[in-house]
């Protein structure tokens, strides 16, 4: 069994390999090139790649390099964090002109096309929260601060306001022309003090404001098997990140709820609860939610090998599949866009499950032999994958 977890990677060298190694090719994926990856600590490992257009972010140590996706060609790298330690970061944030690198102890914007450093947040230098999905949009930036989370201008990266989470705390954050939805963790105590179940609400605010316009909470289900019982959690996963369509957007929790919602009031289309009768083999750990509005599907998926797909209008279960009942990683998942879902293995005895969405079934079980991928980004017929050892670029063959 080939374990996935984080091996000390600090004298390997940063350099594009062409590729001519046939184990990395399969039906489905064909290697473009890798970069080995130069850590200094080793432990760098679930911040995530970014495919841009033509172009690819990701960390390498204590930078962030940027390549041409199609061939691997260095275009820029900025240094993060000094000589001492690895960038550690969740995920890197774009629009149309700069990029904002988001590390424990900084935040700084760089021109996308260039590199060139356009500022760097006046409150870097100490510790700060990590650990939450943060993003920008074309007018501000959006980042976490213990638990609640700031905006900010894209233009300094100076604070304009923060906004007030009055239950728990900020996971990840998501904005659009519609507004700003952040998914939220908090916990329900009785008398006494006594904690009885951990739960997750969606949340929007108005970007202008900072007022909260509406709130929707997953509740927790009683669950009762072997004698016992105890409510699953519905917070969400890091990873879990609100997917925001044109009017509509969905939400997923860790327990299978998911929700349809209009944007702009809240409304609900519909909520699906996944019928857990078997916690071991039942309980999703949910992360990841990709609407495919062409096919009329949503396809969820998890940390553990468990997915399932929802019809989009009505929200009726189509399918659930459950191939083990292992405790998985935190790793999220990566839709094509058009027809595979790239899962991350739970024991990393491969590197993806490759899903079809359509049926649900697994074309392929991909594996890069000397390696464990950590990370991934798919867009554009490609994947982008963060590994311990190295980088590394597939094309999808269709």
């Amino acid at each position: 069994m080939k374990m996935h977890f984080v091996l000390l990677a600090g004298l390997i060298f940063s350099s594009c390999t062409e590729p001519n190694e046939d184990s990395l090719n399969s039906k489905y994926l064909k290697l473009a090139w890798k970069v080995d990856l130069k850590k200094i600590q080793g432990f760098q490992g679930f911040e995530l790649p970014l495919i841009d257009g033509d172009r690819v972010y990701f960390p390498n140590g204590p930078d962030v390099e940027c390549r041409n996706l199609y061939n691997g060609n260095l275009i820029w790298k900025a240094n993060i964090t000094g000589k001492e330690r690895d960038y550690t970061g969740t995920n890197f944030m774009v629009n149309s002109s700069i990029l904002v690198v988001n590390d424990i102890y900084s935040t700084s914007a760089f021109d996308k096309i260039t590199g060139v450093r356009k500022w760097m947040a006046p409150d870097s230098g100490i510790h700060r929260s990590s650990g939450t999905m943060n993003t920008i949009d074309e007018n501000f930036g959006y980042r976490k601060i213990h638990s609640d989370f700031i905006q900010f201008d894209l233009s300094t990266g100076l604070t304009i306001k923060e906004f007030d989470v009055d239950t728990g705390g900020v996971r990840s954050i998501m904005s659009n022309m519609n507004g700003v939805f952040g998914s939220t963790i908090a916990t329900r105590y009785g008398e006494g003090g006594t904690e009885i179940y951990n739960f997750g609400e969606l949340k929007k605010f108005d970007p202008i404001t900072g007022n909260q316009v509406f709130s929707i909470r997953a509740v927790p289900r009683w669950f009762k098997d072997g004698g016992y019982g105890f409510y699953p959690q519905t917070i969400t996963n890091l990873f879990a990140v609100p997917v925001l369509l044109d009017s509509v957007g969905y939400a997923v929790f860790r327990d299978g709820t998911v929700f349809k919602f209009r944007q702009s009031d809240g409304y609900l289309y519909w909520k699906y609860e996944l019928p857990i009768t078997k916690y071991r083999l039942d309980f999703p750990d949910a992360i990841s939610v990709f609407p495919d509005e062409e096919k009329g599907l949503v396809f969820v998926t998890g940390g553990r090998d468990n997915w399932f797909c929802l019809d989009m209008e009505t929200g009726k279960q189509l399918y659930w599949k459950r191939l083990s009942e292992y405790d998985g990683m935190i790793d999220p998942s990566s839709y094509d866009g058009n027809r595979y879902v790239f899962k991350p293995h739970t024991y990393g005895q491969y590197e993806w499950y490759i899903i079809d969405i359509t049926t649900g079934e697994v074309v392929e079980e991909f594996d890069i032999p000397d390696d464990s991928i950590l990370s991934q980004d798919v867009k554009n017929g490609y994947v982008a994958a963060f590994g311990v050892g190295s980088f590394y670029v597939f094309k999808i063959i269709r």
